[in-house]
């Protein structure tokens, strides 16, 4: 089973309101990686 499997397995146990926090904390860490990207890049840039 891949790990998206068992993510998907994991979330649909779950009731609509925790798989809302489920979305909700990934748009968060995608977000994060996203600045911490720009972030870097911008570091870079200006050295």
């Amino acid at each position: 089973m891949s790990l998206e499997q068992a993510v998907l397995e994991k979330l649909r146990d779950l009731s609509p309101q925790q798989q809302k926090e489920v979305l909700d904390f990934a748009e968060f860490l995608q977000q994060k990686t996203s600045n911490h990207l720009w972030t870097r890049q911008r570091s870079s840039s200006t050295i």
